[in-house]
């Protein structure tokens, strides 16, 4: 995948404006085979991951998609990031509701794994429409945290609805 050059350039200076004077951004496809050298070396993943993409089954881990078969960008990502991860490391994505909520086996499994080996902390749940004109699906932003053996035993649940959070207890 070749990214534009603009975005690499404006992305170092966005960096540079907040104070990271040696930004350290790379060309490449993290989802490709050959790319998990990074695995284990990240403490704080923020991302925003493209929705409506197709994945090229082809060029993809094999690692990735032992984890998770579909070609929806979005579910692989998610167990790219906890391979990511650091044990300890945090992560927030945004993410569509159908990861919350889809019904494939794809969907079953990552939610699984987001459950299971990292501890989930927090699902906030944002309106269709927060993302417009880009996107107008309804989203979540998804935070966790990598831990070595064990993973979730309680999530904290926001909605927001017409500009105001509603907060539910931790649910098991």
């Amino acid at each position: 995948m070749i990214f534009d050059e603009t975005m690499l350039r404006l992305g170092a200076m966005n960096m540079m404006l907040h104070g990271i004077e040696e930004p350290r951004i790379f060309d490449r496809d993290s989802m490709a085979e050959g790319s998990s050298d990074d695995a284990g070396k990240y403490s704080l993943i923020l991302a925003n991951p493209p929705f409506a993409s197709s994945l090229d089954n082809e060029s993809c881990s094999k690692h990735l998609l032992k984890v998770v078969q579909t070609k929806k960008t979005e579910l692989p990502l998610i167990a790219l990031f906890l391979r990511l991860l650091s044990t300890g490391g945090r992560a927030a994505v945004v993410v569509p509701d159908g990861v919350l909520f889809g019904s494939s086996r794809a969907h079953k499994a990552i939610r699984r794994l987001l459950v299971e080996d990292p501890k989930l902390d927090a699902v906030l749940s944002l309106p269709s429409g927060v993302f417009r004109p880009y996107a107008g699906v309804s989203t979540a932003i998804l935070t966790f945290t990598k831990t070595g053996p064990g993973g979730t035993d309680h999530v904290w649940s926001y909605h927001m609805q017409a500009g105001r959070w509603m907060t539910n207890e931790p649910r098991c």
